[in-house]
């Protein structure tokens, strides 16, 4: 892909793994990769992740990709992402993680949901 090309990274943040594509604007795979997602888990019903965990999973694996599709960054103008289910996070006013991420399999608030 020339610098010049409107090439795509698409990411898919998913309950099992992380895993990206890098695509040329016509939709020609150039290369792809993923990272397994690990969860805490308890008796209670606690489903979660480390959020920094997963941000550096994520920043490896951006990087594993366009490493291993010889793509030049500064030709991927476009992103794609997609996520599981509704997982997410408390974060401050300057985009700290103040919580893990909670997983949609968490059933902590069960009790709640059905009143």
């Amino acid at each position: 892909m020339a610098p010049a090309d409107d090439g795509i990274l698409a990411v898919d943040c998913g309950s099992s793994s992380l895993k990206a594509g890098v695509y040329t604007r016509s939709f020609e795979a150039l290369g792809s990769v993923s990272t397994p997602v690990h969860y805490r888990e308890n008796d209670a019903g606690w489903v979660e992740f480390d959020g920094e965990l997963i941000w550096d999973a994520f920043a490896e694996m951006i990087g594993t990709l366009i490493r291993q599709s010889a793509v030049p960054p500064e030709s991927l103008k476009h992103l794609s992402l997609g996520s599981q289910a509704q997982t997410f996070a408390v974060v401050d006013g300057a985009g700290a993680l103040r919580t893990p991420f909670y997983s949609w399999l968490d059933r902590r608030a069960e009790a709640e949901a059905d009143m």
